[in-house]
């Protein structure tokens, strides 16, 4: 047996004798003042046998005193409970010798007396089961005195020698009782010794309860609980009782039909407050088992994560932006000179009192119809380039985003030769934030772009969607010949590309697949399409998102 392990069994038989003293000590008393009355009755007034009762008496009140030695080590008090208890056998030992060493002593108190023996170890019996020296200090004594009574109270020899092995017969079954239920109660603190072991490994708080009241705590539940206060036996909310909502969920959960309850929240615990997850589950007999387990660093990687998502995110959409940002230029400034050309047409005429009403009119709506396309780019620029983190879903027209994206990238991919159509049915709406759905298209069309812009002929991408029963899919292809079997389970992943070094980041795809993966869609090559490069994003109808929503 370790060393610690002896200290806790010290400790705990020290509490367990603290616990029972009181009851221990109030059955002698009673007994003492039995047979002080019953030899006073039969023997008369006898100041020597006061005298022993008296001193017995004070024993058992010092015996009541050692609950107040709190500042004694186990050890020291084990000890000093021992010196009490042989003072309790030494004055009850005198009382009987003094009774067996007189001539006129009646039956009627050898009856007595051999009740208040029998009453003695029954009194005595739990704190002499669990602690054998107590149990040698105060049996061996008595049983001696026992066997002078028995032999000058007896006139026959075997009468006395039948009475003494009667005795250690006796003592002899108490021994073996003792050692048995001495080994029964180690076995047994050992065992709680090694559950409350392992219940204090747990990261974290873990309690039971039976009802409402703290019935198990582990050493994080101690620690987080103010030193004046204790748990075991106290209702709930003991430990965290800065958080009512704590309490009064896990009440409720109690007192409900619900077997197992899990939830975040946050927790005042050593001085902060910090995330935890709760865990309730119903077990037997009335009782509820909860852990509390911290999961402050957990939350703080997740939002760390999520931020550099975002980041890398809206890094990606930039990037994609900025691969077709010479087509834009192309896009702006070509409007921007039809604008400065008409408007020098209209000076000019205007000079020259050659500008008739119709003329000024018709030069007007050029600027103004230019202008708008100017203004269609910017805004679909503006919306493209801000955060989206929290927008909610909203039903939008697909037509109008993909037309929208066209905007970034018409002018790169006629510039380079390919030809662009869509074929979007009007009433077709999906359930989006539009600038997402317009980044995944972007980086689809970016792709393709790369993949087929250094052929020389029949350079083409084709976008077309549809409705299937309950989905949408939506469907971009392009001239390339496919995807090699060899990178085809590569192709989502973050950072894989196959682009030349310093053109791709190999995040588009990723990043496409988790916006698609948030909209309850799925985004995949068709392989089956052997002749061409096909990328298919199936998205749920908004009737059947909100459903999934739903459920």
């Amino acid at each position: 047996m370790t060393l610690f392990l002896q200290e806790h069994l010290q400790e705990r038989l020290r509490s367990e004798l603290e616990e029972t003293t009181v009851r221990s000590a109030i059955a002698s008393i009673a007994l003492i003042v039995i047979y002080q009355v019953s030899a006073v009755s039969f023997l008369g007034f006898n100041l020597y046998h006061i005298a022993i009762s008296t001193a017995l008496i004070l024993s058992y009140v010092c015996r009541l005193a050692l609950k107040k030695l709190s500042n004694l080590s186990n050890k020291e008090w084990l000890f000093v409970h021992l010196i009490v208890i042989m003072s309790h056998s030494t004055f009850w030992s005198l009382t009987l010798l003094e009774i067996a060493t007189m001539d006129l002593v009646s039956p009627e108190l050898h009856i007595v007396t051999y009740l208040v023996f029998a009453g003695l170890i029954a009194a005595a019996s739990y704190t002499l089961s669990i602690s054998k020296y107590d149990f040698f200090a105060f049996v061996l004594p008595i049983l001696g005195t026992q066997i002078v009574v028995i032999f000058q109270s007896f006139d026959y020899l075997t009468l006395k020698i039948s009475s003494v092995l009667m005795i250690l017969l006796f003592f002899n079954f108490l021994i073996h009782q003792r050692r048995r239920m001495e080994k029964s109660w180690i076995e047994q603190r050992t065992k709680n010794f090694e559950m409350q072991n392992i219940v204090d490994a747990v990261p974290g708080g873990l309690s039971v309860l039976k009802g409402y009241n703290y019935h198990l705590v582990n050493k994080y539940m101690r620690q987080a609980t103010p030193a004046n206060v204790q748990l075991i036996g106290n209702p709930i909310g003991s430990a965290w009782n800065d958080n009512p909502q704590f309490t009064s969920r896990i009440r409720e959960f109690i007192s409900s039909k619900e077997r197992r309850l899990q939830y975040e929240t946050e927790l005042s615990a050593m001085g902060e407050v910090r995330t935890y997850l709760v865990t309730a589950v119903k077990s037997f007999n009335d009782e509820t088992i909860i852990s509390i387990i911290d999961i402050e660093e957990v939350k703080q990687i997740e939002r760390e994560m999520n931020a550099q998502k975002i980041k890398l995110q809206q890094s990606a959409k930039m990037a994609a932006l900025g691969e077709m940002a010479s087509g834009l230029a192309h896009e702006i400034n070509n409007p921007v000179a039809i604008i400065s050309g008409r408007a020098q047409q209209l000076i000019l005429a205007t000079k020259k009192e050659m500008a008739t009403k119709e003329v000024l009119l018709k030069g007007l709506l050029d600027i103004n119809t230019t202008a708008e396309r100017i203004n269609r780019i910017v805004k679909g620029l503006r919306s493209f380039a801000h955060d989206t983190t929290n927008e909610p879903l909203l039903p939008h027209p697909l037509k109008d985003i993909v037309e929208d994206t066209l905007t970034f990238c018409e002018a790169k991919l006629r510039n380079n030769g390919i030809d662009l159509s869509y074929s979007i049915p009007d009433n077709l709406e999906i359930l989006c934030v539009p600038t997402q759905i317009s980044q995944v298209i972007l980086n689809a069309l970016n792709n393709s772009h790369d993949a087929i812009a250094h052929e020389e002929t029949n350079k083409w991408i084709r976008i077309t969607a549809e409705q299937k029963e309950d989905s949408i899919r939506i469907s971009i292809t392009d001239s390339g010949k496919g995807i090699i079997p060899d990178i085809r389970d590569k192709l989502m992943q973050p950072f894989f590309t196959t682009k030349e070094v310093g053109k791709g980041t190999g995040l588009g795809l990723s990043i496409s697949k988790g916006i698609i993966n948030a909209h309850k869609g799925q985004i995949f090559f068709n392989y089956d399409n052997t002749e061409n490069t096909e990328l298919v994003i199936v998205l749920p109808l908004p009737q059947q998102q909100n459903l999934n929503s739903i459920s």
